[in-house]
């Protein structure tokens, strides 16, 4: 079959980073997830209910420090202005592999741009509420019936609306805006994709809602390094997968081909997988290239 060289999305999705030696920690590790700013209008927020914890909310915090790993869906050759913003290393990923691995957690983000679609939002941010106190009404109907709260009944009714949550706000997390009026820059051009960290029950270290840029500046390092110590707190593949699931590997500079390739070669695990075959190895090699060698030849 003939290749499109003229493809408006990729085939691959590639995830940028600004340093060598993370892209070498990718490879060894896999992709962590970590916190990621997103900001909101006070009417989305609410889509956390009358809960204490946003009572007195000022103008500013209407934010959500949400753990995730970013992904941009353009041709590595038309992606000058993203690795502009977020750096010049590059691993890319099988789409397809992605989609079927990670169904669950993984979408495209849903840019809005029309006034009708961002009322829309905000109309579905109240149904968190109803669905509060839908749930506050069954508990008391269940206790005025002896069940207690350590009750299947009460676990089942609290474990279904954590979960509502969660989906809910996974709608919410893939909002964002065609174009930051302040700057004009146009979100759209990224092209992004999101996977959400699938631990929805963890309280302390889960989605962050009513965080102001300042709070979450000063805070992102100590709960990245909390989310660090989680499980599943890595992108992999299973063994067999892996070689397939790596399309890209891109450094800088070629001078710095040689040092992945002794990366590939020696580290103990690749991303986090123990069991590499040889072969496999030398297959990921072939994935490898640097942004000058691209510059010269695309």
């Amino acid at each position: 079959m003939r290749t499109k060289l003229n493809n408006i999305n990729a085939s691959s999705l590639f995830h940028f980073t600004r340093r060598f030696d993370t892209l070498q920690s990718i490879v060894k590790n896999g992709l962590r997830y970590s916190y990621a700013y997103e900001k909101y209008s006070p009417e989305v927020m609410s889509i956390i209910g009358q809960n204490s914890a946003l009572e007195g909310l000022k103008e500013n915090d209407n934010g959500v420090a949400i753990p995730m790993i970013s992904f941009c869906d353009i041709p590595i050759t038309r992606a000058s202005v993203h690795m502009d913003k977020y750096g010049e290393y590059a691993i890319g990923f099988d789409k397809k592999i992605m989609i079927e691995v990670y169904d669950l957690i993984m979408n495209p983000v849903l840019y809005v741009s029309s006034d009708k679609l961002r009322k829309a939002m905000d109309d579905f941010s109240g149904l968190y509420t109803e669905s509060e106190m839908g749930v506050l009404k069954s508990m008391v109907g269940l206790a005025k019936k002896g069940k207690s709260s350590k009750s299947y009944e009460v676990n089942n009714l609290i474990s279904s609306f954590v979960e509502r949550k969660y989906n809910m706000g996974f709608v919410v997390g893939l909002v964002k805006p065609v174009y930051d009026l302040s700057t004009n820059y146009c979100y759209y051009d990224e092209r992004e994709w999101r996977v959400f960290w699938p631990n929805i029950n963890s309280k302390n270290k889960g989605w962050k809602w009513g965080v102001s840029q300042e709070e979450y500046n000063k805070n992102k390092n100590e709960w990245n390094e909390q989310l660090a110590h989680e499980k599943n707190n890595y992108i992999t593949f299973c063994e067999g997968l892996l070689a397939s699931a790596i399309t890209h590997i891109v450094v800088k500079k070629e001078v710095q081909i040689p040092k992945m390739i002794e990366t590939l070669l020696q580290s103990k695990t690749i991303l986090g997988n123990r069991d590499i075959s040889e072969e496999e190895r030398l297959i990921l090699i072939s994935k490898l290239t640097s942004l000058e060698r691209i510059g010269l030849d695309y």
